[in-house]
């Protein structure tokens, strides 16, 4: 999804439905740093949507590590990052 507010809307509805009292996202797939901006909009929108409702937000991210600097490992960490995954390679050497 591109756009945060289509994301907000299918969640809006969702809680319509369920009236969930907390939402976690997961940001995997590709590599989702890449967009940093994106995201922290993406989370950004979710937070104040969730404080709206009364509804507790929190996300995490599966990474390969390699685009994560200080600066955004702590702006993830002030908007609620409860845990961050770094995935590796592994590479076989052959003798």
């Amino acid at each position: 999804i591109n756009h945060p507010e289509l994301l907000l809307n299918w969640v809006e509805k969702l809680w319509h439905v369920y009236e969930f009292k907390t939402l976690r996202i997961v940001f995997y797939g590709g590599e989702p740093i890449l967009r940093k901006e994106l995201l922290k909009t993406y989370v950004k929108v979710m937070k104040e949507w969730g404080a709206q409702k009364g509804v507790r937000f929190s996300f995490s991210i599966v990474t390969n590590g390699a685009l994560c600097s200080e600066e955004f490992i702590r702006d993830m960490l002030e908007y609620g990052c409860r845990q961050k995954q770094a995935s590796t390679k592994e590479y076989w050497l052959e003798n």
